[in-house]
């Protein structure tokens, strides 16, 4: 059964800077283990990656050399048509060095257009994600010299558990301010996006 929506992913390669690709409006390549999968080629990896799913009962990210399978990341949910389920968090397990940040959320439905909001809520976020990133370089750095303060450590625990809240919205709240989707409106969550 064919996956109701397009895939919006995203990634951070570990580097002397970090390098952040996607969101990638993904679409099925083909049927693989009986559920769709996905595949693309990332320029700066210089590899062609894939989103498949493992009979194991998860799904798995990672890249091909040849016709060699190596994981990257994995996806812990029930069975699904999906690598992303709006119902549940779609936060990856990195399984690999040099690859972090690893985000998927949904795009549009097959039957009701995205509004511009609905579209950049992923876009926002990982810009978020940048933004934590950098505070956690600054708080290491001070930490490093012993200049760190007490309060720092406590500000990146909250900074965290905003970002854990942020990467579960679901976006079909979004037009209407609902909580059909989600247990928190969506003006809360913009508050949260500029705190």
């Amino acid at each position: 059964m064919a996956c109701g929506y397009n895939i919006l992913f995203g990634y951070t390669l570990s580097g002397k800077a970090p390098i952040v690709i996607g969101p990638l409006e993904l679409v099925s390549a083909g049927t693989y283990e009986g559920k769709d999968y996905y595949t693309w080629y990332d320029e700066t990896a210089e590899v062609d990656l894939v989103i498949r799913w493992n009979n194991g009962g998860y799904w798995e990210f990672g890249f091909t050399t040849g016709i060699l399978f190596s994981p990257i990341a994995t996806l812990q949910y029930p069975p699904s048509d999906c690598p992303v389920d709006p119902a549940e968090p779609y936060q990856w397990l990195i399984t690999a060095t040099g690859w972090s940040d690893i985000n998927s959320a949904f795009g549009d439905s097959l039957n009701e257009p995205l509004t511009e909001e609905q579209e950049c809520y992923p876009i926002l976020v990982w810009n978020k994600q940048c933004e934590f990133a950098q505070c956690v370089l600054k708080y290491l750095q001070l930490l490093q010299f012993g200049s760190a303060p007490c309060s720092a450590l406590e500000q990146l625990k909250n900074k965290r558990r905003i970002l854990e809240i942020l990467n579960c919205y679901d976006v079909r709240d979004i037009p209407d301010n609902t909580t059909d989707y989600n247990t928190i409106s969506y003006s809360e969550i913009k508050t949260l996006l500029n705190h």
